[in-house]
């Protein structure tokens, strides 16, 4: 039953993998045309196909990068290893940054949307694509660090679990 439960995971692994390879090549050509834009030397076309470029290719290799080593089974090997333990202290740790970071992140965007409201009502376009970029990278910064923060309470909640089973001898 463990080996069909590995050969399930890794089957998963390995579909996750080829979307993320796909998707990457269509990141590829996005590149390509992102930087196709910035030769119009029109400093607003220039200001958004930079902002998104910069995006597109620091996204590009963090998921070539993913898709490589899931296709190596290295997240699963990573789990086993490290037994999916941190200690307690650094996790109530990281779970407290993560909270901070969070709330600043919620406050950054939601004085970005603010500001980009204040210079939709402007001329100012260049002014208007910073706020907005600015608000929407915060949303997603939160968006990932709720992640971060479910899956670090889980490692609390994970650990408290085998120490109380531990203290009453269940293991």
């Amino acid at each position: 039953m463990a080996n069909k439960g590995k050969a399930a995971l890794n089957q998963s692994y390995e579909a996750f993998a080829q979307a993320l390879q796909k998707h990457v090549k269509s990141e590829k050509k996005a590149i390509d045309v992102y930087d196709r834009l910035l030769t119009l030397q029109d400093p607003i076309v220039s200001l958004i196909a930079k902002l998104i470029l910069d995006d597109e290719r620091h996204h590009h290799a963090i998921l070539l990068e993913t898709a490589q080593k899931m296709g190596q089974d290295y997240w699963a090997k990573r789990a086993a290893e490290l037994g999916g333990q941190i200690p307690e202290a650094a996790v109530r740790r990281a779970i407290r940054d993560v909270e901070s970071l969070r709330t600043g992140e919620v406050v950054g965007a939601r004085e970005m949307q603010l500001l980009a409201e204040k210079y939709l009502k402007s001329e100012d376009l260049a002014a208007q694509v910073v706020t907005t970029w600015a608000g929407i990278d915060s949303t997603k910064h939160e968006a990932l660090l709720a992640l971060l923060e479910e899956y670090l309470r889980d490692q609390d909640a994970s650990g408290r679990r085998e120490r109380e089973l531990a203290d009453t001898g269940a293991m």
